[in-house]
């Protein structure tokens, strides 16, 4: 391309709107937060967390809304964290850590400390006590501030790189849908956590949930603080930071809970934003509310989550206490076809997210073993007061590999379903880097395997197996959310030479295994946690213990897959 045409290129993408509009992806110009169409008559107000200056601009006028603070001596750097602010002018979305948002005097603003940290009270603390908890995040001072000097303004204020990346077609919105339960929330708390990811791959995140005050005078006075909700979400971040038991509350009554995380040289070596919107559980129960539908409507993908101790298949293989109830399994399923029957007119592009694939034990079994090992779980099989699907489940296992199901059609093999998942724990784990043609062909076969995981010979599992044939559903990925799961190094397997592809800074392993070996235990424990996808080299292992704890799998192929998604 000549210089002219770069140059034009360059331009279109820094300082212009993408107006294309299709109906693969939605509009960008709206507010990241309230989804309102940003026109000429839309007002920002741009607020500078080093100088505290701040202007109103106009929604159209891009420059001025992504350019660094120009007050003269003012000394903002091109950081994420010292970036401007914007705060929507009159967006529902409002600022948690106001206390009067009901009245329109002057900010009364939640105290920080000299530390600013965030103390509130958690009603729901292990043991059924009530606790105080401290949370701190980087843009906590900054919303701070800036509903300090800005007095008037009642709305959350977000990274204007936020809008900036959206508008200019370098991040993707993202619904999360599913059940209570499935992990949207951990899996969105761990995919903009910065530990998750490469230590080589610079990652930054904004998180926001609407508040919420009791209006009952009677609820205890903790669970009236607007910002409760967003200190849960926070809470979650920290955890994983620092190496704390994953502690996740319910989403809550919170209109849209979301997590921004920024990438660096993730794509094209850019940095790329990925906004997950995350809604309660409840709102999917009865199916696709009003909130659910506009939340998908201004979506450029859907995730749609499926927990996989509801896969029949794989039940008998994941320990008693994580199992899910059967009635519980069934409406999950249930659900689970309703909502991939309520999207299959809609455009927009899906991704299957396959979560909890940590609980599953993947035995070693010779031929002999396993059916030894049929053998008992067949004995001790109920086979007296099983009816619908329950029965279906159980005809399942009594099938094994090679045995034919109901109504006389083939069964489905647990064997082979068995090395099928083992095969797709062992490619998550590979310390190599993935092209973007890699992932793609990782994506198509995961969803492969997933569909033969369901058997056709139970009518509830087939209309689950068929509905994810959908032409919109672009591919599935299989992840380990459960939380900090601890890894041996023994059981890793010797890293592999690293692929010298361009995109090698955006993947595990990427870079000298010794430095990651060196990093992983001289840094601080913030800075420490490693992804069991990129193990150290056996021989040159230091002493340490046995067990180090590892982020879940599979989450940046899902990143990275989103991000190039078309």
């Amino acid at each position: 391309m000549d210089f002219p045409g770069k140059l034009l290129d360059f331009l279109k993408r820094f300082y212009t709107w993408v107006a294309t509009k299709s109906p693969q992806q939605a509009d960008p110009r709206i507010c990241p937060l309230c989804f309102e169409s940003i026109t000429a008559d839309t007002r920002f107000i741009r607020y500078c967390p080093v100088c505290k200056n701040w202007e109103i601009i106009k929604g159209t006028s891009t420059r001025e809304l992504f350019s660094r603070c120009k007050k003269i001596g003012c000394k903002a750097s091109r950081t994420l964290a010292q970036r401007p602010f914007l705060a929507h002018e009159n967006c529902r979305r409002l600022n948690p850590l106001i206390l009067n948002l009901n009245d329109g005097g002057k900010n009364r603003v939640q105290s920080l400390g000299e530390t600013f940290t965030l103390r509130w009270v958690d009603p729901s603390a292990p043991g059924g006590r009530s606790a105080p908890r401290d949370v701190k995040h980087w843009t906590l001072p900054i919303i701070h501030g800036a509903a300090e000097k800005v007095v008037g303004v009642k709305a959350m204020w977000f990274p204007s790189e936020l809008l900036r990346l959206l508008s200019s077609g370098k991040g993707k919105r993202v619904q999360m849908r599913g059940p209570a339960d499935v992990g949207k929330s951990v899996l969105s708390s761990i995919v903009v956590n910065p530990d998750s990811l490469p230590s080589n791959l610079q990652v930054e995140n904004f998180v926001y949930a609407s508040p919420f005050i009791a209006a009952d005078m009677n609820v205890p006075e903790e669970q009236r603080q607007p910002f409760r909700f967003f200190a849960n979400a926070l809470q979650a971040i920290q955890s994983l930071r620092d190496w704390q038991p994953l502690d996740m509350h319910n989403t809550g009554p919170a209109e849209a809970l979301m997590r921004a995380g920024f990438y660096s040289r993730i794509v094209d070596r850019e940095r790329r934003a990925l906004v997950l919107y995350d809604l309660a559980g409840e709102h999917f129960q009865e199916g696709a509310g009003e909130i659910v539908a506009e939340q998908a409507a201004n979506s450029d993908c859907i995730y749609v989550l499926l927990d996989i101790t509801c896969i029949p298949v794989f039940e008998e293989f994941i320990q008693p206490q994580n199992r899910k109830e059967r009635a519980k399994k069934a409406q999950f399923n249930a659900r689970l076809c309703a909502s991939l029957r309520q999207i299959e007119g809609d455009e927009t592009p899906k991704i299957i997210v396959v979560t909890k694939v940590d609980l599953v034990d993947i035995p070693q079994f010779d031929d002999a073993d396993f059916a030894s090992h049929q053998e008992g779980v067949e004995s001790a099989q109920p086979d007296a007061e099983q009816s619908g699907s329950i029965a279906a489940e159980a005809a399942g296992a009594r099938n094994g590999p090679g045995g034919n199901g109901r109504y006389g059609q083939p069964g489905i093999n647990k064997k082979l379903a068995l090395n099928d998942l083992a095969d797709l724990k062992a490619r998550v784990e590979l310390p190599t880097a993935r092209s973007s043609g890699a992932i793609q062909n990782l994506a198509r076969l995961n969803l492969d395997k997933l569909k033969s995981f369901y058997d056709p010979s139970d009518p509830s599992q087939k209309m689950i197996r068929e509905r994810l044939d959908g032409e919109t559903i672009k591919g599935a990925f299989f992840v380990w959310t459960t939380g900090l799961a601890p890894v041996q190094w023994g059981d890793l397997p010797p890293a592999a030479e690293a692929d010298p592809k361009p995109d090698a800074a955006s993947s595990p392993g990427a870079g000298p295994v010794g430095d990651l070996v060196a990093s992983a235990f001289e840094a601080s424990p913030s800075s420490a946690l490693m992804v069991a996808a990129a193990p150290p080299v056996i021989n040159t292992v230091p002493s340490v213990p046995d067990m180090q704890p590892a982020i879940s799998c599979g989450v940046l192929e899902l990143v990275k897959f989103t991000l190039e998604l078309e």
